[in-house]
């Protein structure tokens, strides 16, 4: 398996980095917990310069998959996925910048097992990196069997968001 990565520079600015290309499948996740231990999951890529010592909380969403989520399989649209994704990481990146964000970039959006409908649906963000303008978040959504509790990890990715003031224009987070 090829995987393209990106590597910043750290005086540059963030996407001026080189881009890499290496071999073997990325262990997204050896064990539950993977997002409270410190390197998470996915580091390296799209990062700005100065990744956490030390991520931040976990952010926690849940929902359950209904009938319009689903595609004629009966299982969790991806666009559906992404969106619910997208929204942990936002929750994440407010809590931590304290203030408005926007999504400046997906990166990394891995689909692992379908959700079939009915199914409960729990998003896990982290903020993992931060730049003068810029965050990254990482996010993993697992399904749960409502009648087993049986869980499983669905999809992973990272996301890059970009704190804002009251007029959309890029602001320093500190």
């Amino acid at each position: 398996m090829r995987q393209l990565s990106y590597h910043d520079e750290e005086a540059g600015p963030p996407g001026q980095g080189e881009a890499r290309v290496s071999e073997g499948p990325v262990n997204l996740r050896a064990a539950p917990g993977a997002l409270d231990e410190p390197g998470g999951f996915g580091h390296g890529a799209a990062m700005p310069p100065t990744p956490l010592p030390e991520p931040g909380p976990v952010t926690r969403i849940a929902r359950i998959v209904q009938p319009a989520d689903a595609n004629s399989q009966g299982t969790l649209f991806g666009g559906e996925a992404m969106r619910f994704m997208d929204e942990a990481a936002a929750v994440a990146a407010i809590r931590y910048t304290h203030g408005s964000v926007v999504t400046a970039h997906v990166d990394a959006v891995d689909f692992h097992h379908p959700v079939p409908m009915g199914a409960l649906l729990e998003a896990s963000a982290r903020v993992t990196a931060v730049g003068r303008t810029s965050l990254v978040v990482e996010v993993i959504l697992e399904s749960e069997d409502r009648y087993t509790g049986v869980r499983k990890m669905t999809t992973s990715g990272r996301f890059v968001l970009v704190a804002v003031d009251e007029e959309a224009r890029p602001r320093e987070i500190g």
